[in-house]
C-alpha cells in the first residue's frame, strides 16, 4: 500500500508540474486573431435539398 501511494503521489507531482509548464508555454503562443482569413476563405456553402431529394432517408 505505502508502494502504491509513493508511485501515485509522485505521479501526481509529474502530472502538476507539466500541466504548469503547458500553460505557461501556451499563454506565449497566444496572438492576435486573424480576422482576414474568413474574407478570403475559398470555401462555397450550397443549401440542403431535403424535399428535391428521396436518395437519403431519414435515420429517426
Amino acid at each position: 500500500m505505502v508502494t502504491f501511494l509513493g508511485i501515485f503521489f509522485i505521479l501526481l507531482v509529474i502530472n502538476g508540474a507539466l500541466l504548469m509548464f503547458s500553460s505557461n508555454g501556451s499563454k506565449e503562443k497566444v496572438g492576435p486573431a486573424v480576422k482576414d482569413g474568413l474574407e478570403a476563405s475559398d470555401a462555397k456553402i450550397y443549401p440542403i435539398e431535403l424535399l428535391g431529394s428521396n436518395k437519403y432517408k431519414k435515420a429517426i
